[in-house]
């Protein structure tokens, strides 16, 4: 690993720890400060991107998540909903995991980049380990945006 990579690697690990703070307080008005563009969001899609993080999974990822512990009106599943806001989170980790060793198709590399898995593993540590109901809810809200925003500044960086 040459010095380059070596310091990406920290820059993107510091970017991490930030957004996962952020999670972690479950403080709205913090994501002002992350989502701006030149700020950690925007640092840390404009590292994916690099990493060649394809928009197709990464919307698969968003779009899975944004469904998780939001539900119609009706109030029996609002309630399993809520229940379940662990589990599903854990399910979509899973498949990164699996993602993030699988081969491309072009048999280089891997779709999903371990900086990604580490946020979306340290942000869903975050939620799974708070007991309190209304806290993990304004957590998962908070991950939901900052999540929003990765996708949104993925797409300004990719170049496809």
């Amino acid at each position: 690993m040459n010095r380059e990579q070596e310091h990406s690697i920290k820059g993107e690990a510091q970017i991490i720890d930030e957004l996962v703070e952020v999670v972690r307080t479950g403080d709205s008005s913090k994501l002002i400060e992350v989502l701006k563009p030149r700020e950690a969001v925007f640092r840390f899609a404009e590292s994916l991107s690099r990493k060649k993080l394809s928009s197709t999974q990464l919307r698969k990822i968003y779009d899975t998540t944004m469904k998780i512990g939001s539900t119609d009106k009706v109030s029996d599943q609002k309630e399993s909903a809520k229940r379940n806001i662990d589990l599903e989170l854990v399910k979509i980790l899973t498949r990164i995991y699996y993602a993030t060793k699988r081969p491309q198709h072009s048999g280089s590399g891997s779709k999903i980049p371990e900086g990604f898995k580490n946020f979306f593993e340290k942000c869903v540590k975050e939620i799974i380990d708070e007991n309190d109901k209304e806290r993990k809810q304004k957590k998962l809200e908070v991950f939901k945006e900052i999540l929003r925003g990765i996708v949104a500044y993925h797409k300004y960086f990719d170049k496809s």
